[in-house]
Parts: structure tokens; C-alpha cells; sequence
């Protein structure tokens, strides 16, 4: 148990904006990452950690709305009079996957926090998906494999690769076909070789058969990639939301705005008129090529079985399979054609 003092960076107001809180979060040290909610009076109303935010956008709420709408109401609090024992019984009922307690006087001001240790995850484990053709790339993939395309001058796959630096994977597979020679003379160029292992796709195997390649006792939870996703989601908080929805398998989602170009009328079920909306918004979440897969998830696949990760997706939510979503609020790219690539190379992602 250890002691954190209160200060403006693990604080913020609520009537602050959801961006102000996001961005302070982000500049928090890994393990650290909670914000206590204060109102003008300085007294705690609520507490904020990334989870909330991601399940606030489950609910429909925007992304640029306020702290209060996504903040939790009703944290755990300790009080000033407490000793010790008692202290750290309630903070071992924290279930955080970054156990914070704040310690409250009797004025409802936050004199201190008292952190745990981190909670132990299960093993993780990585799968970058480098084998496909890049058909819509036209000309730019005609001789380079898409995982070697360049965004701001750097590899596709490299991109990749930083964000997985951020955890402590147990082992990376790179799966590959179209030009894998390519890809793996890159990977030992650049010395990435020494942590991954090639999957070797004899044939194409759509975009979740490479599962079938994994070792047979391969164990712990998989991050599934696209090689060419640029993002700069922290992939701790996937696993950590995977963890704490208790699911087998939790798909990356982004949000995605469609302006209808007409009238839209709305009508009853008898066809008589309700009103005209006049060139709506439509808002729906897309798969972001971005997936945390549970052991009894990807098993499942058979090896050189030809499969899509939509079709296995629905097979397994058929047989019962607990499938979430996790909403990326972060920036995000789906480099697959000529204007994604042009757009990524302005993006800060």
C-alpha cells in the first residue's frame, strides 16, 4: 500500500470537459491512471478511470460531453478516522484494475490516496495479421507487402510494434503470405526478429485463420491486430477492460459518422407523418481491426482453416460466446486505401 498525495494531476473538475480528463489520464504513469472528480468546493463527487469512460460511450454518450457524465458517482472512500487495517481491507475490495482508494475528512475533502499494486493479469500474447495482399493500395503494394508501406516515413507494421512495446507480451506471432520474405527480412533488419515468431500462411486464410497456426499450447489472453491499424489506444486498458467485462472475446471500436444527404421523414406504423430531419448524422461503431481474444476463443479455430474474423465472430456468439465491444476514443486509422493513406499521414496517431 502506498500513499499519493492530491494534486491538480490527479484531479479534475466536474464540469470539466471529457477531453481535458482524457488527456490527463493519458499523461499518467501506467498503473496510475484514475482521476478523482471535485466539484467548486473542492469535495469529491465521483472518481474517473478509463473503463468509465469507455462504458459512457457504450451508453451512447459523446465524446464531447462533460466529466460528469461519465465520471463514477459513487466510489469507494475511506475516511480520515479510519486505522490502518481497516484501510487497506477496504482498499482490497477495490476492483480496479488500478486499486485507488481515496481517504476523505469530514468535510468531504480528499486528503491523500492509497494505491495498491496493480492486479495481476493473465499471460498476454500478440497476433499481427501481415499476410494479406493490400488490393485496394493499388500500385503501392504491387511490389511491397502492405505491412511495409510507409506512414510518416516509418513501416506500417512498425507503428504496430510501438504500441505493442507498451506491454509485456509473453510471445508476438507475425502471421504472413503475400511477400513474406519481404516482411522478414525487415523484422531482421530492424532486429525485431528476436521477439516474434512467424506464422507462415501457405495459402491465404482470410482474416482469422492464422489462429489455426498458433502453437497448440499457446495459453492466456491474444491481441489480434491488423498490420495496417495506426492508433495510440494503450493496449493495458483492452486487456484490462477485457478483464474486467468477463468476456471471451472484446472487438475495438471506433466511431464512424455518416451524413445522410436528404430529408430523412419519420412516419407511424400507419404511415402517417411525424417529421422531416434534414440531413441527419448518423453515428454507428465499425470494427477497428483491434481484438482481445480469451484462450477458449481462439482455439477454436482449426489450423490451415479458412475463416474471417466476422464469420468466426458470429459463429461464436451463436454457440454462446460473451463477445464486448471497446469503444476507442483515441485516434485511429484503417490504412487499407489510397485516401486512408493519405489521410493517416496527417493524423497524430
Amino acid at each position: 500500500m502506498r500513499v499519493q498525495s492530491i494534486d491538480k494531476k490527479n484531479t479534475v473538475g466536474q464540469e470539466a470537459s471529457l477531453i481535458t480528463a482524457i488527456n490527463k489520464l493519458a499523461a499518467q504513469q501506467v498503473g496510475q491512471q484514475f482521476l478523482i472528480v471535485i466539484n467548486d468546493e473542492a469535495k469529491i463527487v465521483g472518481s474517473l478511470t478509463d473503463g468509465d469512460i469507455r462504458r459512457g460511450l457504450i451508453r451512447g454518450k459523446t465524446i464531447n460531453g462533460l466529466v460528469s457524465d461519465f465520471m463514477c458517482a459513487n466510489p469507494l472512500l475511506g475516511s480520515s478516522t479510519m486505522d490502518e487495517p481497516e484501510l487497506k481491507l477496504l482498499l482490497s475490495k477495490v476492483l480496479s484494475a488500478t486499486p485507488f482508494l481515496p481517504i476523505v475528512n469530514e468535510l468531504g475533502l480528499v486528503e491523500k490516496i492509497l494505491l495498491d499494486a496493480p492486479k495481476d493479469t493473465t499471460t498476454v500474447n500478440a497476433l499481427i495479421m501481415a499476410g494479406g495482399y493490400g488490393t485496394r493500395l493499388g500500385a503501392k503494394t504491387s511490389n511491397t507487402p502492405k505491412a511495409l508501406v510507409k506512414v510518416r516515413g516509418t513501416p506500417l507494421i512498425e507503428h504496430v510494434f510501438r504500441r505493442l512495446d507498451l506491454v509485456k507480451f509473453d510471445k508476438i506471432f507475425v502471421s504472413v503470405h503475400f511477400l513474406a520474405d519481404q516482411v522478414e527480412d525487415y523484422l531482421k533488419k530492424i532486429g525485431r526478429d528476436k521477439q516474434t515468431i512467424i506464422l507462415r500462411e501457405s495459402k491465404p486464410l482470410g482474416t482469422a485463420g492464422a489462429l489455426g497456426l498458433l502453437p497448440t499450447n499457446l495459453t492466456g489472453q491474444l491481441l489480434v491486430t491488423n498490420c495496417d491499424i495506426i492508433s495510440n489506444f494503450d493496449p493495458n486498458a483492452l486487456f484490462d477492460f477485457h478483464n474486467s467485462s468477463k468476456s471471451d472475446a472484446l472487438i475495438a471500436v471506433a466511431s464512424h459518422d455518416f451524413s445522410v444527404p436528404y430529408g430523412v421523414v419519420k412516419s407511424d406504423m400507419n404511415g402517417l407523418y411525424s417529421c422531416i430531419i434534414e440531413k441527419p448524422i448518423i453515428s454507428n461503431f465499425v470494427a477497428a481491426g483491434i481484438y482481445s481474444l480469451s484462450q477458449n476463443f481462439y482455439k477454436n479455430v482449426r489450423p490451415n482453416e479458412r475463416i474471417d474474423m466476422p464469420d468466426l465472430l458470429n459463429k461464436e456468439a451463436v454457440a454462446g460466446k460473451k463477445i464486448s465491444i471497446f469503444p476507442l476514443h483515441e485516434n485511429w486509422s484503417d490504412v487499407g486505401t489510397i485516401e486512408e493513406l493519405v489521410s493517416a499521414e496527417n493524423k497524430d496517431c
